[in-house]
């Protein structure tokens, strides 16, 4: 990686956040740049993500990430145990682990050298408050169930839903990622299937992120059991 790289993503990083997000501070952005670097070595032997670029990563990857402590921050919400479903190369668990010292952040695949990638890195980068490990969300059944359950890039919203009722401690939110283009179907699924489980159903919270000159929509969808 050159300097210019991690230039590149420090920038395009710190311009996508809104107002309401906490910027990273300069260990926290050296810890992330060391991440993306990792991903981006691993990701010439086996493939990680399609998103390579320094500022497409920092953006997509990263900012979008740690966007959900926007709505943490709005809405004044308390958690200390956090799971992410379907982590893939580590997002959003390791931007959030990073962000949140104080969270203890666990992170499943059901792709075993996925699960052993992340763990290998984030103990390299001595991140202790994240662990990885290889789960069917589907088919898991935890100890001690979670505050807050992430979904990001894992398919229906309503699957995501019904899942979550397995992984979520009472009173604790699902939070789906999702780009603004959600189906009309999907809509109407999702809180139909959260409200007869008795959850309740929150409104998306949107934000904006800026790659550049592009905006880029994106919402989160909270349930909350």
């Amino acid at each position: 990686m050159t300097t210019s790289d991690e230039d590149r993503f420090y920038e395009a990083l710190t311009a996508a956040l809104g107002s309401e997000v906490p910027v990273p501070d300069q260990a926290q952005m050296r810890t992330m740049y060391a991440y993306y670097a990792g991903v981006v070595q691993a990701n010439r032997q086996f493939n990680l993500t399609r998103i390579v670029d320094p500022a497409e990563a920092a953006v997509k990857h990263f900012a979008d990430a740690i966007s959900l402590l926007g709505w943490v921050k709005a809405n004044d919400v308390r958690a200390s145990r956090v799971l992410d479903v379907g982590t893939g190369a580590g997002f959003p668990a390791v931007p959030l682990a990073i962000m949140r010292p104080d969270w203890q952040v666990t992170a499943i695949d059901s792709t075993a050298k996925k699960v052993r990638f992340v763990a290998k890195l984030c103990a390299r980068l001595d991140l202790r408050n994240l662990s990885a490990e290889h789960r069917r969300a589907g088919d898991w059944r935890p100890h001690k169930l979670f505050d807050l359950v992430t979904y990001k890039a894992v398919g229906n919203l309503r699957r995501c839903v019904e899942q979550a009722r397995e992984l979520v401690g009472p009173s604790g939110y699902a939070i789906v990622y999702k780009t603004d283009a959600v189906s009309h179907e999907e809509r109407q699924e999702a809180p139909q299937a959260a409200r007869r489980l008795h959850w309740e159903v929150f409104e998306p919270y949107r934000y904006r992120l800026r790659l550049g000159d592009e905006p880029i929509e994106r919402a989160l969808w909270v349930f909350r059991k």
